[in-house]
């Protein structure tokens, strides 16, 4: 029981957090592509197909298309080539494969005309893949060894061992099993070698789904724990959903069917929202075996109906023989194009095309200059008129803009190195599981949970900054106050308070069907930043966490015996950057953005925090729940 409050609320938070910060993230470029063109309006459509293509590949087609038609019109074969790579890989997502495969074979001649061998090779892989997702293995095993043949010639590690992986990938669905897992290690190995951290997550899971078909349940839930808190902390919803999908699928494999069936409906929800048919699909399949093993067969029913109509849509028979047509066509193609050269003067031809460019690209240039200094004329006459209330303005974008610049960088350059290390020190541990002295896990756990510490600290100041600017959104759903938000927070926190040597206890003093209608990512953030606060501040004594009514609200007050807090400071106990500068307290590490941003949870949640406290003699934070049900 407390193993699955554990994980279904761990599954919870991981869900709301990604769904949290999507749109937020995209308004900005969204904003500016609608009110920019040119040049600059493709260069920002590229950026925005990319971005979103893990979050909404129907958001990230139509820049994708809208960029073709801008690299078409300005002839960018660079541009070209991208976006019709992005198209072919936002269509293999959303399990169109046939018009994948379409425009995967119409970026190829393209590539091979630029005679660029790594390009080349990567098409081959993408189109490799697709025919892996159709089911034509043999077909995807061509074209996979093609594209790593050529990664061989060209010495390039880290693709040799991405090709490496597909082919381990292949032999799995063959169903030969251990010569994929030989396959798969050897990728893996050299992917750490060459730090490829998404590369790294790729392979543990397709490592942890062998390991579930050779029925080692334990070892394929350790690959795809390690992926799945990767793909969480960059925020890669699309891989979230597809480490999900494998971890109820190995659960279901374990007979652990409550297990399989909170994991896979948190699952097809996250799939349904980024309108991704390949994850329905497989979802679907899972819940219907599952509710099969249950005796539900009402509900099966229900999910065998909606796995097999999409597999319709997905794999029928008109789509496979149209994903043949289409190679065979492109074969046709490629036959006359040969034939066609071998007819044309070349080296004219080429002459009149960069003739033609010349001239489009000097006309081009001289038309932006007329642009852009009549704009520049424009804009001195809208500053003469509006100088003073002008600058106000662009003062304000820019420090606004400064910020958020700031931040994202911050995130970036941060989160990648400590990401880098959890994930070694990780492996390292696991490899030297049986062998490690006591004093070096001790430094391993240092450097784990330093790194760690630092994370949180960044998601405060990302998070205090989305909610000072009105970004941050909050899903409200029910909640049992015991159930839901106390008994979780007991497990998470019992180890820490008892290796202090606290005494640690809830008391219960509320009806346990109590519920609430809040947000359970921040809701459960403040619980944690509360009893973690406890812990530190506490030396001796006890933590408790009651749960009661005031004035006909649920309530919890978080308590302990710990230094106190002085009258004079708890006025400004929940200002930003503040910290108690004198005594005890200042021996703790902190921000001062830990309880500012409690309190702006709680303001956002419609719930009042207070607090009492006495130096030297201990501290009790109140909530109270304005929205219970």
């Amino acid at each position: 029981m407390i193993l699955n409050l554990i994980f279904t609320y761990t599954i919870l938070i991981l869900f709301n957090g990604l769904i949290i910060f999507s749109p937020a993230e995209t308004d900005s470029l969204e904003t500016r592509i609608q009110n920019t063109s040119g040049i600059e309006k493709l260069y920002l459509l590229e950026k925005a197909a990319e971005e979103l293509m893990h979050v909404s590949p129907n958001k990230s087609l139509i820049y994708a298309k809208e960029g073709l038609s801008l690299a078409e019109y300005y002839n960018i074969s660079d541009k070209k080539i991208k976006f019709l790579s992005v198209i072919g890989l936002g269509y293999r997502l959303k399990g169109d494969y046939n018009q994948s495969l379409e425009y995967y074979l119409k970026t190829l001649p393209l590539v091979e005309e630029q005679n660029n061998p790594l390009e080349i090779a990567n098409i081959k892989n993408e189109i490799g893949n697709v025919y892996n997702y159709i089911g034509i293995l043999d077909k995807a095993l061509e074209y996979y060894k093609e594209s790593m043949l050529i990664r061989e010639n060209e010495k390039d590690t880290l693709y040799i061992a991405k090709s490496l992986n597909n082919i381990g990938n292949i032999y799995k669905n063959k169903g030969e099993l251990q010569l994929a897992l030989n396959t798969l290690f050897k990728s893996l190995s050299l992917k750490i070698k060459m730090g490829d951290k998404n590369g790294v997550v790729t392979t543990q899971k397709n490592i942890g789904s062998v390991y579930t078909k050779l029925g080692e349940i334990d070892s394929a839930l350790i690959y795809f724990e390690k992926a799945l808190d990767a793909e969480s902390t960059i925020g890669d919803s699309l891989g979230v959903i597809n480490s999900l999908i494998l971890m109820g699928t190995a659960y279901y494999e374990n007979n652990e069917f409550e297990k399989a069936e909170a994991i896979a409906l948190k699952a097809l929800g996250m799939a349904k929202i980024s309108e991704t048919n390949y994850f329905i699909f497989n979802c679907n399949y899972l819940l219907y075996q599952i509710y099969e093993k249950k005796g539900n067969f009402g509900k099966a029913l229900s999910f065998l109906k909606d796995y097999l109509k999409i597999r319709n849509e997905m794999f029928n028979e008109e789509r496979h023989k149209a994903s043949l047509e289409v190679e065979a066509a492109y074969q046709l193609r490629e036959k006359e194009k040969q034939v066609h050269e071998l007819e044309l003067n070349k080296k004219d031809l080429q002459s009149n095309i960069l003739i033609i460019i010349s001239i489009v690209a000097v006309g081009s240039v001289i038309i932006f200059i007329f642009i852009y200094k009549d704009k520049i004329k424009n804009s001195s006459v809208i500053r003469g008129k509006n100088e003073e209330l002008q600058k106000a303005i662009q003062h304000s974008e820019r420090a606004n803009q400064m910020k958020s610049d700031f931040l994202a960088q911050m995130s970036h350059e941060i989160r990648t190195p400590i990401n880098t290390i959890l994930n070694y020190t990780s492996l390292l541990k696991m490899e030297f599981e049986n062998d490690l002295p006591e004093d070096l896990e001790g430094s391993f756990n240092s450097i784990q949970n330093a790194a760690t510490r630092l994370l949180r600290t960044i998601d405060l100041v990302l998070n205090m900054s989305d909610i000072e600017s009105g970004t941050y959104e909050i899903i409200p759903q029910k909640m049992n106050i015991l159930n839901d938000i106390v008994e979780p927070i007991y497990l998470e926190f019992y180890n820490s308070v008892k290796a202090k040597g606290l005494e640690f206890k809830i008391i219960k003093e509320i009806n346990p069907d109590t519920e609430v209608e809040i947000d359970a990512y921040t809701i459960l953030q403040v619980m944690a930043n509360l009893v973690d606060n406890s812990i530190k501040y506490t030396a001796s004594g006890r933590i408790e966490i009651r749960s009661y009514l005031i004035n006909n609200k649920p309530a919890i007050d978080i308590t302990d015996t710990g230094i106190g807090i002085s009258e004079k400071y708890i006025p400004q106990l929940f200002t930003k950057f503040s910290q108690e500068d004198q005594g005890y307290t200042r021996k703790f590490e902190g921000t001062g953005l830990g309880l500012s941003l409690v309190k702006k949870y709680c303001e956002i949640n419609n719930c009042d925090i207070s607090v009492k406290s006495r130096k030297g003699e201990g501290t009790t934070f109140t909530l109270i729940f304005n929205n219970f049900v």
